[in-house]
């Protein structure tokens, strides 16, 4: 697995984003996200959504600056109401209440197209009980956008560290294996962290551990390791494991009641029994027209938004016109930012 890691600061103000300028996100939204499915097709939304690079930007150009409240999750409520306005591809989650609702969207929306909502439904709650339970690092969840076509998925996720504040964005596009570590994490850099994803020998060892440990009746609740609390509940909650007798580390996790500690104590257990060692360390990467909400870097320019709303407006309405203008402009525009971000 490749990692970047790149660090910054991510403090979140507190705040609404006042109608008038939502307003103005959902329609430039729906400009923005229509003209690349014109453009491009369905994959490249999902494609694009699963990019932190471009989903900061995004949220930068609807008018957040890059610590707003909302930037996150207002973005990502403009973008589902702009994907769900399209052909063969669906939005399903968001915020809070919301996140609980995507199993129901899931099934709703698939009815719309062939896809396999059992399938679908599944990869939802792996993704967030992987951010939530195999990467432990203090962000709880509170976000989970989920977005499909017939192949594809992609997933927008944010978690709140109430101790210091700040917020963690997860992004994953179509993962061939859940545990491999592959997502997209953006944040700030935490001192210790307890990670089970990843593709080493020593991890996929571990959840193997993990897994067959599961299986046995792990230890009495009068005995303590460093980090283990074991209640009674908890024990078993263990002997209902082994009834179940899951065959795949997949399989355990989505067990009801399988959450961060459970997963914790078996992961501290098989490190103890079985000499596997624990990932400790945080694997984080952050990336980062019109203003922002807040001010920053300047207030919303109002005017400017709506013309370039008029703008993109325009260039999707004559889009079937090769020779149109402004495509080419649009164009254009798009080779020299991405030449231009990667000479430096």
């Amino acid at each position: 697995m490749r990692v970047l890691r790149r660090t910054i600061n991510l403090p979140l103000h507190t705040g609404k984003c006042p109608t008038w300028l939502y307003k103005k996100m959902e329609k430039l939204a729906k400009i923005i996200i229509r003209y690349i499915f014109e453009e491009y097709g369905e994959k490249e939304v999902i494609r694009r959504a699963s990019n932190p690079f471009w989903f900061q930007a995004f949220s930068n150009v609807l008018g957040f600056d890059w610590h707003s409240s909302g930037s996150t999750t207002t973005a990502g409520s403009a973008l589902k109401k702009a994907i769900n306005e399209l052909e063969g591809i669906r939005a399903a989650g968001g915020k809070g209440r919301e996140a609980l609702k995507t199993p129901e969207e899931i099934k709703a929306h698939s009815n719309e197209f062939d896809v396999d909502e059992e399938k679908l439904v599944e990869a939802s709650k792996i993704i967030a009980k992987t951010d939530n339970s195999l990467v432990q690092d203090g962000y709880k969840l509170y976000h989970h956008l989920f977005l499909f076509t017939k192949k594809e998925i992609a997933v927008i996720q944010q978690g709140m560290n109430t101790n210091n504040g700040r917020a963690r964005r997860y992004h994953w596009l179509s993962p061939k294996n859940f545990f491999d570590g592959s997502q997209e994490i953006v944040g700030e850099l935490e001192e210790k962290a307890l990670v089970l994803v990843g593709n080493e020998k020593e991890k996929i060892e571990l959840r193997k551990a993990m897994l067959e440990l599961s299986k046995e009746v792990v230890l009495p609740s009068r005995h303590k390791i460093k980090g283990v609390d074991l209640s009674k509940n908890d024990l078993m909650f263990f002997k209902k494991v082994k009834e179940i007798n899951p065959l795949s580390f997949k399989e355990l996790l989505i067990i009801n009641g399988m959450g961060e500690k459970r997963i914790r104590s078996l992961a501290l257990i098989a490190s103890l029994l079985y000499g596997k060692e624990l990932d400790w360390k945080d694997h984080v990467k952050y990336s980062f027209a019109h203003g922002g909400k807040d001010g920053i870097p300047f207030p919303v320019d109002e005017k400017l938004y709506e013309e370039n709303i008029n703008f993109l407006k325009e260039a999707i309405e004559n889009s079937k016109l090769d020779a149109n203008p402004k495509k080419r402009c649009l164009r254009k525009l798009n080779s020299l930012l991405f030449y231009t971000s990667f000479k430096k």
